[in-house]
């Protein structure tokens, strides 16, 4: 009977079929991945940055601010028609947006102070990438940051998103 409904509905609404992940030799689902652009990603990497925080930790969320961070970075420079590499470290990208970006280079009386505050943000990102990598949960580490020490990446990530964000509306 399955069978028979199965032939038929082949037979007459093959393309539907296998937009819902469906093959013509069986009913085993396909995973289809979902088509995200940079900026849900970064949507996504935030709402899971939270609920780690409330649940697991900083230390937990550290990864997932990174990911934010990078994501962000990313989205930017394709809007602001900033040409990077696919695989560009987060470092990278956010030099390249820093050097580049209209809103980063307006001027304005105090210029020189803030670029070296931009600039000091470099640093933080180094340092946030080589904590996540070796002293989070993104891999089995050992030795993982305190729960203090990753609030602090976690906040500092945040303080860099939330003034990029402001600066490049």
């Amino acid at each position: 009977e399955n069978e028979k409904a199965a032939d038929w509905l082949w037979s007459n609404h093959s393309a539907l079929m296998r937009e819902i992940g469906l093959k013509p030799e069986g009913l085993a689902p396909t995973f289809v991945p979902p088509t995200l652009s940079a900026r849900d990603v970064v949507e996504r990497a935030l709402k899971d940055t939270e609920a780690l925080l409330a649940t697991s930790g900083a230390t937990s969320g550290v990864d997932r601010v990174h990911t934010a961070l990078h994501g962000y970075f990313l989205s930017q420079c394709e809007a602001a028609g900033i040409t990077v590499d696919k695989d560009a470290t987060i470092t990278s990208l956010y030099k390249a947006l820093r050097k580049s970006h209209p809103s980063l280079n307006s001027g304005g009386h105090w210029s020189a102070e803030i670029d070296r505050i931009l600039k000091s943000f470099s640093s933080v990102l180094d340092t946030l990438n080589q904590l996540r990598n070796h002293a989070s949960v993104a891999h089995a580490n050992e030795n993982l940051l305190s729960e203090a020490d990753a609030e602090l990446v976690c906040n500092a990530s945040r303080t860099i998103l939330h003034y990029l964000d402001s600066k490049l509306q």
